[in-house]
């Protein structure tokens, strides 16, 4: 699946504070150095997805597995949802969770985690829609990408697209999984 990658919090935040400053008639170099920096980073985040799925592909042409789904999610223990917060929160969360594995609280083989983007996505392609015990939101991956180590790919779950924002946006759902 390929997906247009963008940025949802910071550059959204940018542009209306642009819009906000010329219609205060603020110093037009400072709007056109502000203008600069939302499309650097808009052409950082391209370059970022055209390498993501670059690798992508190539991951999947070693295996042989051109298109292939190669997780197979029915193997996976999902966990309760861990309600709306940040990347960092959930991975905080899920750590307090495996802590009380280890005193002995909850028996288990595998420590919780979130779930990479391929394992939310075979779980919604599994359904073909929102699968049961989702919510048609955004969940939170455990896959950083690779080109910008503060943001982590996001499912929508009502949908199946990825995209990715920063880790520190408070407004997707987790969910752990192992």
């Amino acid at each position: 699946m390929t997906e247009k990658f963008e940025p949802q919090g910071y550059r959204d935040e940018l542009a209306e504070s642009l819009k906000v400053k010329r219609a205060l008639g603020e110093d037009g170099r400072e709007l056109a150095k502000e203008q600069l920096e939302l499309e650097k980073d808009t052409i950082e985040y391209k370059r970022a997805d055209i390498q993501h799925a670059e690798d992508n592909l190539a991951k999947k042409s070693e295996k042989g597995e051109e298109g292939k789904e190669s997780i197979e999610s029915s193997k996976l223990e999902w966990g309760p949802e861990l309600g709306q917060m940040s990347w960092y929160n959930a991975q905080a969360e899920i750590e307090e969770l495996n802590k009380s594995l280890n005193k002995g609280l909850i028996k288990s083989e595998e420590p919780w985690r979130l779930p990479t983007e391929d394992e939310l996505l075979a779980e919604f392609n599994k359904a073909g829609k929102t699968p049961a015990g989702f919510e048609r939101d955004c969940y939170w991956s455990g896959t950083t990408h690779p080109g910008l180590p503060g943001s982590a790919y996001f499912i929508n779950m009502g949908r199946g697209n990825v995209d990715i924002d920063y880790k520190r946006n408070p407004n997707f759902l987790a969910r752990c999984v192992r």
